[in-house]
Protein backbone atom coordinates (compact mmCIF):
# COMPACT_ATOMS: atom_id res chain seq x y z
CA UNK A 1 0.00 0.00 0.00
CA UNK A 2 1.31 3.21 -1.23
CA UNK A 3 0.83 6.00 1.65
CA UNK A 4 1.70 9.15 1.15
CA UNK A 5 2.37 10.74 4.98
CA UNK A 6 1.73 13.96 5.80
CA UNK A 7 4.01 16.17 7.79
CA UNK A 8 3.15 19.80 8.65
CA UNK A 9 4.23 22.77 11.36
CA UNK A 10 0.29 21.67 12.87
CA UNK A 11 1.34 17.92 12.76
CA UNK A 12 4.98 19.09 14.56
CA UNK A 13 3.37 20.92 16.64
CA UNK A 14 0.92 18.13 18.01
CA UNK A 15 3.48 15.74 17.88
CA UNK A 16 5.47 17.77 20.33
CA UNK A 17 2.71 18.48 22.42
CA UNK A 18 2.63 14.31 22.91
CA UNK A 19 6.07 14.28 24.24
CA UNK A 20 5.29 16.85 26.26
CA UNK A 21 2.30 15.68 27.72
CA UNK A 22 3.94 12.09 28.30
CA UNK A 23 6.61 13.67 30.30
CA UNK A 24 4.30 15.44 32.13
CA UNK A 25 2.09 12.58 33.00
CA UNK A 26 4.70 10.55 33.87
CA UNK A 27 6.23 13.99 36.17
CA UNK A 28 2.74 14.35 38.00
CA UNK A 29 1.98 10.84 38.23
CA UNK A 30 5.79 10.02 40.22
CA UNK A 31 5.98 13.37 42.41
CA UNK A 32 2.50 13.75 43.09
CA UNK A 33 0.83 10.19 43.34
CA UNK A 34 -0.71 10.95 46.72
CA UNK A 35 -2.99 13.85 45.90
CA UNK A 36 -6.52 13.66 44.60
CA UNK A 37 -6.12 16.52 42.97
CA UNK A 38 -3.30 15.89 41.33
CA UNK A 39 -4.43 12.46 40.14
CA UNK A 40 -7.80 14.00 38.14
CA UNK A 41 -5.11 15.95 36.70
CA UNK A 42 -3.29 12.95 35.55
CA UNK A 43 -6.32 11.75 34.39
CA UNK A 44 -7.75 14.98 32.33
CA UNK A 45 -3.71 14.59 30.61
CA UNK A 46 -4.84 11.25 30.38
CA UNK A 47 -7.28 11.61 28.01
CA UNK A 48 -6.08 14.54 26.12
CA UNK A 49 -3.50 12.44 24.61
CA UNK A 50 -5.39 9.56 24.04
CA UNK A 51 -7.27 12.19 21.42
CA UNK A 52 -4.51 13.82 20.46
CA UNK A 53 -2.50 10.86 19.25
CA UNK A 54 -5.95 9.59 17.43
CA UNK A 55 -5.90 13.21 15.50
CA UNK A 56 -1.93 13.48 14.79
CA UNK A 57 -2.63 9.93 13.47
CA UNK A 58 -5.41 10.84 11.01
CA UNK A 59 -3.83 14.41 10.02
CA UNK A 60 -0.65 12.70 9.28
CA UNK A 61 -2.43 9.15 7.95
CA UNK A 62 -0.40 7.06 9.65
CA UNK A 63 -3.81 5.53 10.76
CA UNK A 64 -4.16 4.08 7.41
CA UNK A 65 -1.32 2.02 9.05
CA UNK A 66 -3.52 1.10 11.55
CA UNK A 67 -7.03 1.57 10.49
CA UNK A 68 -8.34 -0.16 13.77
CA UNK A 69 -7.75 2.77 15.92
CA UNK A 70 -10.39 4.87 13.71
CA UNK A 71 -13.54 6.48 16.20
CA UNK A 72 -11.32 6.06 19.20
CA UNK A 73 -10.76 9.83 19.33
CA UNK A 74 -13.78 10.04 20.69
CA UNK A 75 -13.54 7.53 23.44
CA UNK A 76 -13.25 9.58 26.44
CA UNK A 77 -15.50 12.81 25.34
CA UNK A 78 -17.43 12.28 28.34
CA UNK A 79 -14.79 11.82 30.19
CA UNK A 80 -13.02 15.39 30.62
CA UNK A 81 -15.86 17.60 31.53
CA UNK A 82 -17.06 15.58 34.96
CA UNK A 83 -13.00 15.07 35.63
CA UNK A 84 -12.30 18.87 35.33
CA UNK A 85 -15.47 19.25 37.52
CA UNK A 86 -14.07 16.89 40.20
CA UNK A 87 -11.20 18.45 40.15
CA UNK A 88 -12.05 21.90 40.98
CA UNK A 89 -14.58 20.25 43.42
CA UNK A 90 -11.11 18.48 45.06
CA UNK A 91 -9.11 22.08 45.17
CA UNK A 92 -12.14 24.20 47.12
CA UNK A 93 -13.00 21.33 49.47
CA UNK A 94 -10.63 20.67 51.92
CA UNK A 95 -11.75 17.17 53.15
CA UNK A 96 -13.09 15.80 49.45
CA UNK A 97 -12.66 12.27 48.65
CA UNK A 98 -13.56 10.02 45.91
CA UNK A 99 -16.73 8.14 46.45
CA UNK A 100 -19.01 6.00 44.58
CA UNK A 101 -21.20 8.10 43.60
CA UNK A 102 -19.33 10.58 41.86
CA UNK A 103 -19.36 7.82 38.97
CA UNK A 104 -23.11 8.46 38.32
CA UNK A 105 -21.24 11.62 36.48
CA UNK A 106 -19.74 8.59 34.02
CA UNK A 107 -22.63 7.12 32.79
CA UNK A 108 -22.98 8.89 29.88
CA UNK A 109 -19.43 7.49 28.85
CA UNK A 110 -20.34 3.76 29.49
CA UNK A 111 -23.87 4.77 26.80
CA UNK A 112 -21.87 6.05 24.57
CA UNK A 113 -19.24 3.53 24.38
CA UNK A 114 -22.48 0.88 24.17
CA UNK A 115 -24.46 3.33 21.46
CA UNK A 116 -20.79 3.34 19.11
CA UNK A 117 -19.49 -0.52 19.89
CA UNK A 118 -20.38 -1.39 16.22
CA UNK A 119 -18.05 1.27 14.68
CA UNK A 120 -15.42 0.22 17.40
CA UNK A 121 -16.12 -3.53 15.84
CA UNK A 122 -15.81 -2.66 11.96
CA UNK A 123 -12.94 -4.56 10.16
CA UNK A 124 -9.99 -2.94 9.18
CA UNK A 125 -11.11 -3.17 5.12
CA UNK A 126 -14.27 -1.11 5.90
CA UNK A 127 -12.61 1.67 7.99
CA UNK A 128 -9.81 1.76 5.49
CA UNK A 129 -12.67 2.59 2.39
CA UNK A 130 -14.10 5.50 4.94
CA UNK A 131 -10.63 6.76 5.40
CA UNK A 132 -9.75 6.66 1.67
CA UNK A 133 -12.95 7.90 0.77
CA UNK A 134 -12.59 10.83 4.07
CA UNK A 135 -8.92 11.64 2.52
CA UNK A 136 -9.92 11.92 -1.13
CA UNK A 137 -13.22 14.27 -0.15
CA UNK A 138 -10.78 16.16 1.28
CA UNK A 139 -8.27 16.59 -0.82
CA UNK A 140 -10.98 17.67 -4.28
CA UNK A 141 -13.22 19.76 -1.89
CA UNK A 142 -12.63 21.12 1.34
CA UNK A 143 -16.09 21.88 1.99
CA UNK A 144 -17.39 18.45 1.08
CA UNK A 145 -17.83 17.12 4.57
CA UNK A 146 -19.77 20.41 5.61
CA UNK A 147 -22.33 19.84 3.07
CA UNK A 148 -22.57 16.12 2.67
CA UNK A 149 -23.24 16.12 6.39
CA UNK A 150 -25.28 19.83 6.57
CA UNK A 151 -25.94 21.59 9.53
CA UNK A 152 -28.41 20.16 11.34
CA UNK A 153 -25.80 16.73 11.64
CA UNK A 154 -23.14 19.60 12.62
CA UNK A 155 -25.29 20.88 15.16
CA UNK A 156 -26.69 17.78 16.41
CA UNK A 157 -22.70 16.83 16.50
CA UNK A 158 -22.30 20.21 18.89
CA UNK A 159 -24.94 19.14 20.92
CA UNK A 160 -23.09 15.50 21.53
CA UNK A 161 -19.43 16.23 22.53
CA UNK A 162 -19.61 19.46 23.40
CA UNK A 163 -22.30 21.23 25.23
CA UNK A 164 -21.68 18.21 27.47
CA UNK A 165 -17.98 19.49 28.40
CA UNK A 166 -19.35 23.24 28.60
CA UNK A 167 -21.80 22.17 31.03
CA UNK A 168 -19.61 20.92 33.47
CA UNK A 169 -17.27 23.48 33.08
CA UNK A 170 -20.30 25.92 33.93
CA UNK A 171 -21.03 23.51 37.08
CA UNK A 172 -17.80 24.14 38.11
CA UNK A 173 -17.58 27.94 37.97
CA UNK A 174 -20.96 27.79 39.94
CA UNK A 175 -18.75 26.12 42.93
CA UNK A 176 -15.80 27.68 42.20
CA UNK A 177 -17.10 31.59 42.58
CA UNK A 178 -19.75 29.87 45.88
CA UNK A 179 -16.28 28.99 47.89
CA UNK A 180 -15.02 32.45 46.19
CA UNK A 181 -17.22 34.10 48.01
CA UNK A 182 -17.14 32.37 51.31
CA UNK A 183 -13.51 33.14 51.63
CA UNK A 184 -11.93 35.85 49.76
CA UNK A 185 -12.48 38.05 52.42
CA UNK A 186 -11.26 35.42 54.74
CA UNK A 187 -8.53 33.41 53.97
CA UNK A 188 -4.94 34.34 53.80
CA UNK A 189 -2.86 36.00 50.62
CA UNK A 190 -1.69 32.47 49.73
CA UNK A 191 -5.23 31.04 49.54
CA UNK A 192 -6.56 34.07 47.44
CA UNK A 193 -3.61 32.90 44.63
CA UNK A 194 -5.08 29.51 44.65
CA UNK A 195 -8.32 31.34 44.01
CA UNK A 196 -6.72 33.30 40.84
CA UNK A 197 -5.13 30.32 39.45
CA UNK A 198 -8.11 27.99 39.72
CA UNK A 199 -10.48 31.13 37.83
CA UNK A 200 -7.44 31.33 34.92
CA UNK A 201 -8.36 27.26 34.89
CA UNK A 202 -11.52 27.30 34.46
CA UNK A 203 -11.64 30.72 31.90
CA UNK A 204 -9.16 28.53 29.92
CA UNK A 205 -10.93 25.29 29.48
CA UNK A 206 -14.25 27.85 28.40
CA UNK A 207 -12.43 29.78 26.06
CA UNK A 208 -10.35 26.00 24.12
CA UNK A 209 -14.02 24.74 23.94
CA UNK A 210 -15.58 27.61 22.76
CA UNK A 211 -13.37 27.88 19.50
CA UNK A 212 -14.20 23.74 18.91
CA UNK A 213 -18.02 25.35 17.79
CA UNK A 214 -15.92 27.75 15.34
CA UNK A 215 -14.58 25.36 13.75
CA UNK A 216 -17.54 22.86 13.04
CA UNK A 217 -19.50 25.16 11.59
CA UNK A 218 -16.99 27.36 10.11
CA UNK A 219 -17.63 25.50 6.47
CA UNK A 220 -21.05 27.09 6.28
CA UNK A 221 -19.37 30.71 6.29
CA UNK A 222 -16.96 32.60 3.37
CA UNK A 223 -13.90 31.52 5.56
CA UNK A 224 -10.54 29.55 4.52
CA UNK A 225 -11.76 26.06 5.49
CA UNK A 226 -7.78 24.92 5.54
CA UNK A 227 -6.80 27.28 7.96
CA UNK A 228 -9.64 26.79 10.19
CA UNK A 229 -8.85 22.99 10.25
CA UNK A 230 -5.52 23.67 10.59
CA UNK A 231 -6.08 25.90 13.59
CA UNK A 232 -8.55 23.67 15.19
CA UNK A 233 -5.47 20.86 15.83
CA UNK A 234 -3.64 23.35 17.54
CA UNK A 235 -6.66 23.33 20.12
CA UNK A 236 -5.89 19.72 21.95
CA UNK A 237 -2.21 20.56 22.21
CA UNK A 238 -3.15 23.56 23.43
CA UNK A 239 -4.70 22.05 26.30
CA UNK A 240 -1.49 20.23 27.19
CA UNK A 241 0.64 23.51 27.40
CA UNK A 242 -2.18 24.97 29.68
CA UNK A 243 -2.00 21.46 32.04
CA UNK A 244 1.88 22.50 32.02
CA UNK A 245 1.30 25.71 33.09
CA UNK A 246 -1.28 24.72 36.24
CA UNK A 247 1.14 22.44 37.36
CA UNK A 248 4.09 24.63 37.34
CA UNK A 249 1.70 27.74 39.01
CA UNK A 250 0.53 24.77 41.70
CA UNK A 251 4.16 23.73 42.51
CA UNK A 252 5.36 27.57 42.61
CA UNK A 253 2.93 28.10 44.82
CA UNK A 254 3.70 25.01 47.12
CA UNK A 255 7.06 26.69 46.14
CA UNK A 256 6.29 30.23 47.71
CA UNK A 257 4.57 28.62 51.12
CA UNK A 258 7.85 26.99 51.57
CA UNK A 259 9.89 30.37 51.46
CA UNK A 260 7.30 31.78 54.12
CA UNK A 261 8.41 29.25 56.19
CA UNK A 262 12.34 29.79 55.76
CA UNK A 263 12.21 33.49 56.41
CA UNK A 264 14.48 35.18 59.03
CA UNK A 265 13.66 35.13 62.96
CA UNK A 266 13.15 38.79 62.95
CA UNK A 267 10.08 38.40 60.51
CA UNK A 268 9.26 35.62 62.81
CA UNK A 269 9.11 37.86 65.92
CA UNK A 270 7.27 40.22 64.24
CA UNK A 271 4.85 38.15 63.18
CA UNK A 272 4.61 36.36 66.41
CA UNK A 273 3.90 39.81 67.68
CA UNK A 274 1.30 40.88 65.36
CA UNK A 275 -0.43 37.45 66.67
CA UNK A 276 -0.45 38.65 70.40
CA UNK A 277 -1.85 41.83 69.69
CA UNK A 278 -4.95 40.30 67.93
CA UNK A 279 -5.79 37.29 70.54
CA UNK A 280 -5.59 40.19 73.02
CA UNK A 281 -8.17 42.68 70.94
CA UNK A 282 -9.57 39.63 69.50
CA UNK A 283 -10.52 37.95 73.08
CA UNK A 284 -10.99 40.35 75.35
CA UNK A 285 -13.46 42.51 73.30
CA UNK A 286 -14.78 39.16 71.77
CA UNK A 287 -14.99 40.52 68.13
CA UNK A 288 -15.60 36.46 67.16
CA UNK A 289 -19.30 37.42 68.16
CA UNK A 290 -20.06 39.59 65.27
CA UNK A 291 -20.76 37.09 62.44
CA UNK A 292 -19.76 39.84 59.99
CA UNK A 293 -16.35 39.82 61.33
CA UNK A 294 -13.55 40.14 58.20
CA UNK A 295 -9.55 40.17 57.88
CA UNK A 296 -10.09 43.59 57.18
CA UNK A 297 -12.51 44.63 60.36
CA UNK A 298 -9.83 42.83 62.73
CA UNK A 299 -7.02 44.19 61.21
CA UNK A 300 -8.47 47.65 61.84
CA UNK A 301 -8.88 47.00 64.65
CA UNK A 302 -5.18 46.24 66.19
CA UNK A 303 -3.84 48.83 63.92
CA UNK A 304 -1.60 46.29 61.02
CA UNK A 305 -1.95 45.72 57.27
CA UNK A 306 -4.23 43.16 56.16
CA UNK A 307 -1.54 41.78 54.37
CA UNK A 308 1.12 41.56 57.56
CA UNK A 309 -1.80 39.64 59.93
CA UNK A 310 -3.14 37.58 57.22
CA UNK A 311 0.44 36.10 56.93
CA UNK A 312 0.73 36.08 60.99
CA UNK A 313 -2.41 33.70 61.25
CA UNK A 314 -1.11 31.79 58.15
CA UNK A 315 2.38 30.96 59.15
CA UNK A 316 2.11 30.94 63.11
CA UNK A 317 -1.16 29.33 63.45
CA UNK A 318 -1.13 27.51 60.60
CA UNK A 319 -4.26 28.16 59.65
CA UNK A 320 -6.32 30.61 57.85
CA UNK A 321 -8.84 33.64 59.11
CA UNK A 322 -11.64 31.86 58.59
CA UNK A 323 -11.12 28.98 61.51
CA UNK A 324 -8.97 31.40 63.39
CA UNK A 325 -12.24 32.91 64.49
CA UNK A 326 -14.28 29.39 64.28
CA UNK A 327 -12.45 28.30 66.99
CA UNK A 328 -13.14 30.69 69.43
CA UNK A 329 -16.34 30.68 67.98
CA UNK A 330 -16.79 26.57 69.12
CA UNK A 331 -14.92 27.62 72.22
CA UNK A 332 -18.03 30.02 73.07
CA UNK A 333 -20.17 27.74 72.00
CA UNK A 334 -18.95 24.94 74.05
CA UNK A 335 -18.77 27.48 77.57
CA UNK A 336 -23.01 28.37 76.37
CA UNK A 337 -23.64 24.40 76.00
CA UNK A 338 -21.97 23.79 79.63
CA UNK A 339 -24.10 26.77 81.31
CA UNK A 340 -26.86 25.60 83.19
CA UNK A 341 -28.79 28.67 82.89
CA UNK A 342 -28.54 28.32 79.29
CA UNK A 343 -30.41 24.54 79.31
CA UNK A 344 -33.68 26.10 77.47
CA UNK A 345 -31.52 27.56 74.50
CA UNK A 346 -31.98 25.76 71.24
CA UNK A 347 -28.46 24.53 69.17
CA UNK A 348 -29.49 27.05 66.97
CA UNK A 349 -29.89 30.02 69.38
CA UNK A 350 -26.66 28.68 71.15
CA UNK A 351 -24.75 29.35 67.47
CA UNK A 352 -26.04 32.84 66.76
CA UNK A 353 -25.12 33.47 70.30
CA UNK A 354 -21.64 32.32 68.85
CA UNK A 355 -21.34 34.41 66.15
CA UNK A 356 -22.55 32.04 63.55
CA UNK A 357 -24.25 33.35 60.73
CA UNK A 358 -26.03 29.83 60.26
CA UNK A 359 -26.64 26.81 61.41
CA UNK A 360 -24.89 24.82 58.41
CA UNK A 361 -21.96 26.60 59.31
CA UNK A 362 -21.71 26.57 62.91
CA UNK A 363 -22.25 22.88 63.07
CA UNK A 364 -19.53 22.43 60.02
CA UNK A 365 -17.17 24.48 62.70
CA UNK A 366 -18.27 22.47 65.76
CA UNK A 367 -17.41 19.07 64.36
CA UNK A 368 -14.13 20.51 62.39
CA UNK A 369 -12.70 21.51 66.03
CA UNK A 370 -14.08 19.43 68.33
CA UNK A 371 -14.76 16.14 66.18
CA UNK A 372 -18.57 15.73 67.72
CA UNK A 373 -22.35 17.68 66.84
CA UNK A 374 -23.16 20.47 69.15
CA UNK A 375 -25.98 17.75 70.41
CA UNK A 376 -23.57 15.08 70.78
CA UNK A 377 -21.47 17.21 72.49
CA UNK A 378 -24.57 18.70 75.03
CA UNK A 379 -25.15 14.93 75.47
CA UNK A 380 -21.82 14.13 76.81
CA UNK A 381 -22.37 16.34 79.12
CA UNK A 382 -25.00 14.71 80.87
Amino acid sequence: MDIQLQFDFYSLFGLVAIGHGIFLLIFIASKYYKSISYRLLSLILFVLLFEIIHDFFVNTKLILYVPHILSTGNFFSYCIGPLIFLYILSLTRSSFKLKHLHLLHFIPFVLYNLFNLSKYLQTAQQKLFFLNYYYSSLESDPRYFFEARGIVNILKGFMRYDIHKIIYVAIAFYFFLAYKKKILDEYSNIEKTNVRWMKSILYGYLIIWLLIPVERFAGFFDVDIILINNLSSLILPLHIYFISFITFSQQNSSKLILKNKLSSESDNNELQSIIEQSNTVFIKEKLYLNPDLTLTILAKKIGVREHALSMAINKILQINFFDYVNKQRVLEAQKLLKDPKKKQYTIEHIGTLSGFSSKATFYRAFVKHTGKTPGQFSKSLS
